[in-house]
């Protein structure tokens, strides 16, 4: 390595929290289209995605925390106790977390609807959650 390679400083990185949720939640999108036998990536992105949404939106009565509520089918309860469980880990070391798999999808649904409150979907969050909201809807 070169004298002067040894001096260059590290490439500095400048984001926002909707490009950081945006592109969490791209990525939780593209493990799950792409059937990454990984159900808990996606979940902790698309937890974290969603946690950066909630408190940009506060009190937005169009987000599916106030549509939904306690619901069982869109449970914002049981995604708050995994994002909790994920990011307090000095709390419980040891413990363990359960959830059903096809929660990972309903996280990610709840998270993308949210999103787009704040900000135009991309592509493959389009591409995701359309087909799930047209279920919805029928």
């Amino acid at each position: 390595m070169a004298a002067s390679d040894k001096t260059k400083s590290p490439q500095i990185f400048a984001f926002d929290k909707i490009t950081a949720a945006m592109r969490q939640l791209d990525t939780a999108v593209y493990l799950i289209v792409n059937r990454i036998e990984d159900p808990i990536s996606p979940a902790v992105l698309a937890a974290s995605a969603w946690s950066i949404v909630k408190d940009i939106l506060e009190n937005n009565q169009q987000s599916i925390r106030h549509q939904f509520g306690q619901s069982e089918t869109y449970s914002y309860s049981k995604l708050n106790e995994f994002w909790n469980f994920c990011k307090h880990a000095e709390n419980d070391k040891n413990n363990e977390m359960r959830f059903p798999e096809g929660y990972v999808e309903e996280f990610l649904f709840c998270a993308i609807h949210d999103f787009s409150l704040l900000h135009e979907m991309s592509q493959l969050m389009g591409e995701f959650y359309y087909p799930r909201a047209e279920k919805l809807m029928a």
